[in-house]
């Protein structure tokens, strides 16, 4: 029986992955030779939050201007700053995934419902607010807590264990949390999925996902 259902947030109820991602090259463009490790940074490092996948970049281009760890600190901040102001606007008001608010609703009446994403937590309350869904979820967390170590939060909260949990994600942090914990994936099939989809439950929207948890 399922106990609550875990939801991932961009990708898998609103469709910010390309902005998020694009949103990297926004923040540095002007600057002489980013383009190139830009790129070579989002191939390498998609397991990273921003301020890891920033501060790659910051250390790709300063490699040979050696630049102290204190202003590089800074650097990590200004861009970061820069970075969350574009994802914020555009999550807050980008288009649902197909189902996602018809799927909140119903999934509510019946279960404890959370959202546990790598985006800091301050930021993602504000968008979740911004869309009117936060009557939805019992909590809503991300960083600087890993995805990991928010699950496990809501299991002990909820007094559930993995196999009392569906996790709706998109992305290997969330089925690699998933299974850690034991917990039902279901995959939003995208083109940033890094994962091998073959045995995976995986849906293309979200208007079947309320019949896959109450056969779960």
């Amino acid at each position: 029986m399922t106990g609550c259902v875990v939801f991932d947030f961009d990708g898998v109820l609103v469709d910010s992955n390309v902005v998020k991602r694009r949103a990297y090259r926004d923040i540095f463009a002007g600057t002489s030779g980013s383009e190139p490790i830009v790129e070579a940074v989002l191939q390498s490092n998609s397991q990273d939050d921003r301020f890891g996948v920033i501060r790659a970049i910051l250390e790709g281009l300063s490699a040979e201007q050696r630049v102290t760890p204190a202003r590089l600190d800074l650097l990590v901040t200004q861009y970061g700053d820069r970075y969350n102001v574009i994802c914020e606007e555009h999550a807050a008001t980008c288009v649902e995934i197909q189902g996602a608010s018809s799927a909140l609703a119903r999934l509510a009446e019946r279960h404890p419902l959370y959202i546990i994403s790598a985006t800091p937590e301050d930021p993602l309350r504000r968008i979740v607010k911004r869309r009117g869904w936060s009557r939805y979820f019992q909590d809503v967390l991300g960083r600087p807590r890993t995805k990991r170590e928010n699950l496990a939060q809501v299991m002990r909260r909820e007094g559930v264990d993995g196999g009392q949990v569906v996790f709706v994600g998109d992305g290997r942090q969330d089925l690699d949390a998933a299974r850690e914990a034991g917990c039902r994936f279901v995959g939003v099939r995208n083109d940033f999925n890094d994962f091998d989809p073959a045995g995976l439950t995986m849906l293309d929207d979200l208007y079947g996902l309320v019949d896959l948890v109450e056969s779960h």
